[in-house]
């Protein structure tokens, strides 16, 4: 039971030594702590540090990986659902509301409106009020857009999402007309600036070329590394991150913590690419990782 403590179930531990019998308490442990496979490999490790090597191997077996999804170029590309029960009390975030919050994608090249479609289409199976995708825009189209979303209210809302998709430079989303500095919509849904989503998740993706820190409970996530171009095929609609981000987002989103959904996404840029420079970047403030941002209750649509 002492090892249990490390678990990320362990919170269901005074519950469970409530029981009498032994074997209830056995049947409990196994029936809650392996319901996803990152609980179940914590439960084989603990098997193996208390001796029991048979049974971890047999639990090892049991929780193989899945093989990833072939890439598709259908637009409306399906979320697979959840395969347990994940809410509030289950993952460390709440994320129950219905919507689950709003989201907004700006696309600033024509040829990959088709990529902007698909993770609108992704966005609203994850419960997300998606407002109509904003193309080729303006710097002011895109700052009153942003200034709406960051005073409007939220009490009902658990998350923001907000993706880009075009041209940057220096750090700065391209417009029609001039650039947007990444460090002004940081500090736009700062702590600080944007009270109504205060201690909630917003997740921001810019998926174009390549932050003072009020920027808490923020997930930021770039198609490639500082200082390094992100690629795209315009005859094909869509760029490498944002194909294979899709793709491991629609597979993994409700199973999957965010940390691993970026570093499948960095797996797959690397196979596609052949090479190591378009690996995805993860950048997360006053928040560990670990945590699911799209969870979904058993069976719900």
């Amino acid at each position: 039971m002492n090892l249990l403590k490390t678990h990320p179930c362990a919170y269901m531990l005074p519950d469970i030594e409530e029981l009498k019998n032994e074997r209830e308490k056995i049947i409990r442990i196994f029936s809650t702590f392996v319901l996803n496979r990152h609980n179940c490999t914590k439960m084989a490790d603990i098997l193996e540090q208390s001796g029991q090597t048979k049974h971890a191997k047999w639990l090892r077996d049991f929780n193989q990986s899945e093989p990833v999804w072939h890439y598709s170029d259908e637009v409306n590309l399906q979320v697979t659902k959840s395969t347990t029960m994940n809410s509030a009390t289950t993952v460390l975030l709440k994320m129950d509301s219905k919507p689950r919050g709003k989201a907004v994608i700006f696309v600033n090249i024509k040829s990959l409106l088709k990529e902007a479609e698909r993770f609108k289409y992704i966005l609203q199976q994850l419960e997300f009020d998606v407002d109509d995708i904003i193309a080729q825009c303006s710097n002011k189209v895109m700052r009153d857009k942003l200034g709406e979303l960051a005073i409007m209210n939220h009490d009902k809302h658990d998350a923001f999402f907000m993706m880009f998709i075009g041209h940057g430079q220096n750090e700065e989303l391209c417009c029609t007309d001039k650039n947007v500095p990444i460090k002004d919509i940081a500090y736009m849904f700062s702590e600080a600036n944007c009270l109504e989503l205060r201690n909630k998740p917003k997740i921001f993706v810019f998926n174009c070329c390549r932050i003072g820190n009020d920027t808490k409970r923020m997930f930021m996530i770039y198609s490639c590394e500082q200082d390094e171009c992100a690629y795209y095929q315009g005859d094909k609609g869509f760029t490498y991150f944002g194909r294979a981000f899709s793709h491991v987002i629609a597979q993994y989103a409700c199973s999957r913590d965010i940390l691993e959904i970026i570093l499948r996404t960095s797996f797959r840029l690397e196979e596609d690419m052949k090479q190591a420079i378009c690996f995805a970047k993860f950048v997360s403030t006053s928040l560990s990782p670990a945590h699911l941002l799209f969870p979904k209750q058993k069976g719900r649509t």
